[in-house]
């Protein structure tokens, strides 16, 4: 877990604006990058791929797993 805000934050004089964060990957340039091509990959199959047999199911997976990849917000 880190702060996701700035060096500024402070969360015993800002209460709100000190959200924590949290990532599976321990760099963030990768969880960056791989968020940014799961994103795209994620567009691509919606616009192209979404009728074939599976397409919805796949779809889902894809998301599941862009949530497990990206930094993600949460208030404790």
């Amino acid at each position: 877990m880190f702060p996701s805000m700035g060096p500024p934050c402070v969360p015993e004089k800002i209460w709100n604006a000190c959200e924590p964060a949290m990532t599976v990957l321990p760099n963030l340039l990768a969880t960056g990058i791989l968020a940014v091509l799961f994103a795209l990959a994620i567009m691509i199959w919606s616009a192209a791929f979404i009728r074939r047999k599976n397409g919805g199911a796949v779809l889902i997976m894809m998301s599941l797993f862009l949530c497990c990849v990206a930094a993600d917000s949460f208030r404790p």
